[in-house]
């Protein structure tokens, strides 16, 4: 599935963010996000959450409990309490009620090892990239709604955000279906759970990541938090009316403008490895004893990249290093692998001294 924001629509809810973070900081612009108010207003809660709740579940401790039949239940039920999940899930009506109704509706001793197995399977039974993790999450819908034990919006997507906070979030789907109209793409959450459904939130994130670019590289409870009060920004406005999509002639000025920032993103980042792996190897060899080679280093992409490697550097023993950067904003868990050039894979070929560093980035701090 490809979805698109329509032109036009990002700025305009962008420009509503912008306004309330500075009505709401006395005056301080938003740059990044660290920006104090959004960290403290909707940030820092939800990776609180996200800690206290992994920790209430123990999931290091659910292989052997697997045969201790209501354990896994008691731990998945005290992640979602109220006095952990917060906001993040509907607690008001009594827990029969509540977003994890589904924890609170086996009795009988193979009703509560079946939902046991299926909540085992949802967490650990693989990897948590989307790949992966997707036929999970429809497997554990499908279930709930067969066996009649409630399957909401709220508590899947608190799950998922469980299994990993790097790729998966917490929403309200009402809140969240007034996005997707604001940004008129027709997809909608409301009604049956799905991973085809959650994974336009996904994508939708994927592309506002890209846009936000200019402010660094928003992990998921950052993106999510974005979403989040622009969801709320723009509760007044009128829906957009199903069935009349109007075709508007892109903005290629607008367009350019991000082109523009993800060049100069990808630059940035590309220049923080470099210079990281500079200092590194300097370092390196001054602690080696051999300061005369650590003056030699060179950053040798600042005068051409037709060498086809970033830094001459050295061993302890003398022997050149061609290295060759490739960072990233991801984490190690997250990382997807990289390009080379034509002229990088040629280098790598024939010259013995080239080597490669993959810099990984999380946050906002190239380690």
């Amino acid at each position: 599935m490809s979805i698109h924001i329509a032109p036009g629509k990002f700025e305009e809810g962008h420009e509503k963010f912008l306004q309330h973070m500075l009505t709401h900081s006395n005056g301080i612009p938003f740059t990044n996000f660290q920006h104090k108010f959004l960290v403290d207003d909707e940030i820092d809660y939800k990776k609180i959450i996200y800690g206290k709740a992994k920790g209430e579940l123990s999931l290091s401790e659910w292989k052997k409990w697997l045969k201790a039949s209501g354990k896994i239940i008691q731990t998945t039920q005290a992640a979602c309490m109220s006095t952990v999940s917060k906001n993040l899930l509907y607690h008001r009506k009594g827990l029969r009620n509540s977003s994890e109704q589904s924890l609170y509706k086996v009795e009988t001793p193979s009703a509560i090892r079946e939902l046991e197995k299926q909540l085992y399977e949802f967490f650990l039974s693989g990897a948590s990239a989307p790949n992966e993790f997707g036929p999970r999450f429809d497997a554990f819908a499908n279930y709930l709604r067969q066996n009649s034990l409630g399957c909401n919006w709220r508590f899947m997507a608190y799950l998922a955000f469980l299994v990993s906070n790097d790729f998966y979030f917490p929403i309200l789907p009402e809140n969240f279906d007034r996005l997707l109209d604001f940004y008129r793409i027709r997809q909608r959450l409301t009604g049956f759970v799905s991973w085809e459904k959650y994974e336009v939130l996904l994508e939708l994130a994927a592309l506002l990541k890209d846009k936000l670019a200019i402010y660094g590289q928003p992990n998921m409870i950052e993106i999510q938090s974005y979403m989040w009060v622009v969801s709320y920004l723009i509760k007044d406005l009128p829906p957009f009316p199903a069935g009349k999509t109007k075709i508007i002639a892109p903005d290629f000025a607008a367009e350019l403008k991000t082109r523009q920032r993800r060049a100069d993103e990808r630059e940035r980042i590309g220049l923080l490895g470099e210079k990281f792996v500079f200092e590194q190897e300097k370092e390196k060899l001054i602690k080696a004893g051999r300061t005369d080679l650590a003056d030699e280093v060179q950053l040798v992409s600042q005068e051409s990249d037709a060498c086809g490697y970033d830094i001459l550097s050295f061993t302890s023993e003398e022997k050149a290093l061609h290295i060759e950067v490739k960072s990233t904003t991801c984490s190690l868990s997250q990382d997807e692998g990289f390009w080379l050039t034509a002229n990088e894979k040629y280098q790598a070929e024939k010259d013995h001294l080239w080597c490669i560093y993959r810099v990984w980035r999380g946050g906002h701090n190239i380690r």
